[in-house]
C-alpha cells in the first residue's frame, strides 16, 4: 500500500511484461503444435498414394487432429487447452486497487482557527465530523504539516475521481464566521457511492449535480461555496400502521415492517426525504392537501429528538451564509492504494507453463523419421526419393489440385476411377500458370476466416468506443477525451451495472470477464500467422527459380543450411510477435479489472462498505490505440498480399502433392538434395507418346472445364476425350535440380 502513481506504474509494467511472456508463450505453443502436425514422409506417400494431398510448412490444427494420432495429437491437443487459461486470467495475476481516502473540507477566516467561544455542540461536531480536534488541527498548521495551493491547484489536486493522500482541507476565507463557530462546515470528499456517475468533490461546486472540473473551473476567479449545518435537530414521528404504531427516526421504510404500500405513506415519505425541520413537518401535515385520506395527517405524532452531527450519512442543509475562497490548505496522509498479487492466478498459470514445457519436450524427443517441418525438407526428401504419384505433371499446382483436376482430392472418399478405367495415364502436359500474386498462395477459406475474425474484433470494438465516448463526455462533461489515459479508472469509465460484491468469487468472475478479449486476440494471432506463413513460405519456395541455393532444412546435410524458423522469416516473424505483445497489452488497458477500496477519514480500509466496487472500466484512448493497431494488421496483410510472384513458377501453396510434382529431376545423378538446387527448365527433351492434344494446360483453362463439376458428369467428359485423335508429341520438363536449368517459356507444354 501506497503512492497510486508507484502501484499503477508498477501495474502497468508489469502487465506489459506479462503479455510480453504469454505472447511467447503462444509464439512457442503454436511452434510446438506446427511441428507436432507435420506429416511424415510415410504419411505423405499414404495420401498421395489415396489422390489425397497434405499441408506442409504451415501450422495447422485441423491437421493435427485430422492426421496425427495417438501421442502427438493429445500434445497437440494439451499445448492447445492450456493456452486458454493463461489469456483469460494472466493479465490480473497482478492488479491495481483504487484506495480514495475521504477527507473532511472546512472554511475558516485565519490560518490558525480561534479554539475558544465556541458552542459544545460546535466542538462535539467539529471532532466528529473533521475527524480531529480544533487543537489538533491548529498544531498541524502551525507546524507546517498543511501545504497552501492557490485556487486552481486546489482545484487541480481535488477535480478528480479516487483522490488519495489528503487529508482534511481548510478553505480560506476573508470573510467573518458566525458567532460561536469559528470554522464553516463545507462537506466532505470521496464519501459518495462510488459507482459510475457519482461526484466525489460536488462540494467544489458548491454541492451542486453533477460537478465537474470544467464547470468548477468556470466559477475560479469568484469562488464562493455555501456552508452546511455542523449538526441537525432529529425528528421523532409515531406513525400508525395496521395493527400498531411504527415509531420513526426521521425516515420510512414504506412495504416493510407493516408499512402499507399507499399513497399517503408514499407522500410522507417522500416529505422525510427533503430533511425537514420540525416545523416544515408539522406545517405539511396541516395542509390538507396532497393527502388522499384526510384523516391520516392528524393521526401522525411528531416530536423534536436529540440534535446529531451531519457526519458522516447525516445530510446537512445548506446555510444561507455564502464565503468567497481566497486559496486553500490541505493536510497530507498517506495514500491508499495497493498493488494486489494472486496467487491462485499464479499458481493456475505456473501450472499451465510447466504443462506446456512437459509437452514441448516430450514433442522434442519425438522420433518420427523424415519429418516435413519446412518445405525444404519435402524438397530434398522428394529429389533423393521421387514419388511416382506425380510423375509426369511437373507443373502441377496447389490451385489445380484443389479444384480437384487430375482426380486428386482434399479428404479421402471415392476414388475417380474414370481415367483409369480408360486405361489413360494421369500424366498431363501443362502450360506455365501466369504470374500470381502472394495473396493466392493462401486459401480463400483462410483469408475469410482471418479477415471476419479481425471485423468481428474491430466492428464490436468500434461500437463500444462510440458508446464509451458518449457516457464519458455525459459523466464528465469534458470534451476532452484524453485526459483519461490508458487503463485509468474514473466514475465516468466504470461498468457501474456490473458491479459484485467484493468476495473472492466475485472478484475472480469480474478478472475472468475483463480477459475474455485477449482470446480474440490469441485467436487473431494464430490466424493471422497461418496467413502470413502461407504466403511468405511460397515466397520461398519461389525464390529457387532466380538461382541456385541450397536447401533450408531441419537437419542439414552436405551443402543444406539450417532453419531456425520454420515457415515465417524473423524479420516478419519478430515485429509480428512484438505488435501482438502491444496488441495484448492495449486489449488489457482498454477493457480492464476495476477494484474501488475505500478508506475512511481515519486510514482504514472499508472493506465491507457498500461503496467497495468490483467492476470492469474501459478506457476510451486505450481502444483507440487497439483499433487502430488491430485495424493496420489486416491492411499489412492486404499489401503483401497484392505483391506479385517474379516468376511463373506454379505456385504450390504448401500443398505435398504440388511439391512432389516439382521434384523429378529426371537424371539419375545422386544428391541433388545434398547442393545446391534451382527449379527451372531441365535441358533434356522428353519423348512421350499417346497424350491428348487438347488436356488441360493451366488452371485457368481448369476452371472453365471443371464446371463440369460432379463425377456423375467425368464419364462424358472423358468420352469427349477418347473421341479426340491422339498423336505423338515432344515436351519439355521442369523441375528441382542441382544441375543447370533455364527458364521455362510460358509457350511450351510441359511434363
Amino acid at each position: 500500500m501506497g503512492r497510486c502513481s508507484t502501484s499503477k506504474n508498477w501495474t502497468t509494467g508489469l502487465h506489459l511484461l506479462i503479455n510480453i511472456l504469454s505472447t511467447a508463450l503462444l509464439g512457442a505453443s503454436n511452434y510446438c503444435m506446427q511441428c507436432l502436425a507435420a506429416p511424415s514422409r510415410e504419411q505423405v506417400d499414404k495420401a498421395h498414394s489415396q489422390k489425397t494431398w497434405v499441408r506442409i510448412g504451415v501450422p495447422n490444427i485441423i491437421d493435427l487432429v485430422r492426421y496425427q494420432t495417438g501421442k502427438r495429437r493429445l500434445l497437440g491437443s494439451v499445448l492447445l487447452i492450456t493456452s486458454l487459461p493463461i489469456h483469460l486470467i494472466y493479465n490480473s495475476a497482478v492488479y491495481f486497487s483504487i484506495g480514495p481516502t475521504e477527507y473532511s473540507v472546512v472554511a475558516a477566516q485565519d490560518k490558525l482557527i480561534q479554539e475558544h467561544g465556541n458552542t459544545t455542540e460546535f466542538e462535539q461536531c467539529f471532532t466528529e465530523n473533521v475527524g480531529m480536534e480544533l487543537p489538533s488541527l491548529n498544531a498541524a498548521i502551525r507546524d507546517g504539516s498543511f501545504n497552501t495551493l492557490s485556487k486552481q491547484e486546489c482545484i487541480d489536486t481535488f477535480a478528480q475521481d479516487y483522490a488519495s493522500g489528503y487529508g482534511t482541507i481548510v478553505l480560506v476565507t476573508k470573510d467573518s464566521m458566525p458567532q460561536n463557530e469559528s470554522v464553516a462546515w463545507i462537506g466532505t470528499g470521496n464519501s459518495q457511492n462510488f459507482e459510475g456517475g457519482n461526484s466525489q468533490f460536488s462540494w467544489l461546486c458548491d454541492e451542486q449535480y453533477p460537478c465537474t472540473k470544467s464547470i468548477a473551473e468556470e466559477n475560479t476567479h469568484n469562488w464562493t461555496v455555501r456552508a452546511l449545518t455542523w449538526s441537525r435537530p432529529t425528528i421523532r414521528l409515531s406513525v400508525p400502521i395496521p395493527g400498531g404504531i411504527y415509531e420513526s427516526g426521521g425516515w420510512l421504510d414504506v412495504g416493510h415492517y407493516g408499512i402499507p404500500e399507499t399513497e399517503d405513506y408514499n407522500h410522507l415519505d417522500d416529505i422525510l426525504d427533503k430533511y425537514p425541520s420540525l416545523e416544515e413537518l408539522q406545517a405539511e401535515l396541516d395542509n390538507p392537501s396532497g393527502w388522499v385520506n384526510s384523516s391520516f395527517p392528524g393521526s401522525v405524532t411528531v416530536r423534536k429528538g436529540e440534535p446529531e452531527c451531519t457526519y458522516p450519512r447525516v445530510y446537512g442543509k445548506q446555510t444561507p451564509r455564502s464565503y468567497s475562497i481566497d486559496h486553500c490548505m490541505t493536510l497530507p496522509v498517506k495514500e491508499t492504494c495497493q498493488l494486489f498479487f494472486s496467487p491462485p492466478i499464479c499458481l493456475i498459470v505456473i501450472g499451465c507453463n510447466m504443462v506446456k514445457l512437459i509437452c514441448a519436450l516430450l514433442a522434442a524427443r519425438e522420433n518420427r523419421k523424415d519429418i516435413f517441418l519446412t518445405t525444404g525438407d519435402a524438397i530434398a526428401s522428394f529429389l533423393a526419393k521421387p514419388d511416382p504419384a506425380t510423375e509426369g505433371v511437373c507443373l502441377l499446382s496447389g490451385p489445380l489440385i484443389k479444384k480437384r483436376t487430375q482426380g486428386w482430392r482434399k479428404y479421402k472418399g471415392r476414388e475417380r476411377k474414370y481415367l483409369d478405367l480408360l486405361g489413360i495415364k494421369q500424366e498431363t502436359p501443362l502450360r506455365l500458370p501466369p504470374r500470381k500474386r502472394w495473396f493466392q498462395a493462401a486459401s480463400i477459406s483462410r483469408w475469410v476466416y482471418t479477415i471476419l475474425l479481425f471485423v468481428c474484433m474491430l466492428i464490436p470494438s468500434i461500437i463500444v468506443l462510440r458508446l464509451g465516448i458518449l457516457n464519458y463526455n455525459k459523466a464528465s462533461k469534458s470534451k476532452n477525451l484524453w485526459d483519461s489515459g490508458l487503463g485509468d479508472a474514473s466514475t465516468g469509465t466504470t461498468l457501474a451495472g456490473l458491479s459484485i460484491p467484493g468476495t473472492a468469487s466475485g472478484v475472480f468472475s469480474m478478472i475472468f470477464l475483463a480477459n475474455v478479449p485477449q482470446i480474440l486476440v490469441s485467436l487473431a494471432y494464430f490466424f493471422y500467422n497461418g496467413l502470413l506463413t502461407c504466403m511468405l513460405g511460397a515466397v520461398e519456395y519461389e525464390n529457387y527459380t532466380t538461382a541456385q541455393k541450397p536447401l533450408r532444412v531441419s537437419w542439414p546435410r552436405g551443402a543444406q543450411r539450417s532453419t531456425y524458423y520454420l515457415s515465417l522469416p524473423y524479420r516478419y516473424s519478430v515485429p509480428l510477435l512484438v505488435v501482438s505483445a502491444v496488441l495484448h497489452w492495449l486489449v488489457s488497458q482498454s477493457f480492464f479489472f476495476v477494484q474501488v477500496i475505500p478508506f475512511d477519514r481515519h486510514g482504514v480500509p472499508q472493506r465491507s462498505s457498500p461503496d467497495v466496487l468490483v467492476t470492469c472500466g474501459y478506457s476510451p484512448v486505450a481502444i483507440i490505440f487497439g483499433i487502430i493497431v488491430g485495424g493496420l494488421l489486416p491492411i499489412v496483410a492486404i499489401v503483401l498480399g497484392l505483391r506479385r510472384f517474379r516468376s511463373h513458377m506454379p505456385l504450390a501453396g504448401q500443398c505435398s502433392a504440388a511439391i512432389s510434382a516439382a521434384c523429378h529431376p529426371m537424371t539419375m545423378a545422386v544428391d541433388h538434395a545434398l547442393k545446391p538446387v534451382q527449379w527451372g527448365q531441365v535441358p533434356d527433351r522428353v519423348l512421350s507418346h499417346g497424350f491428348f492434344s487438347n488436356t488441360v494446360t493451366t488452371d485457368i483453362e481448369c476452371d472453365a472445364r471443371s464446371s463440369a463439376g460432379s463425377d456423375e458428369q467425368r464419364p462424358s467428359l472423358a468420352t469427349e476425350l477418347d473421341r479426340n485423335e491422339t498423336r505423338a508429341v515432344g515436351f519439355l520438363h521442369c523441375s528441382f535440380t542441382s544441375e543447370d536449368v533455364s527458364e521455362p517459356s510460358t509457350s511450351r507444354l510441359y511434363l
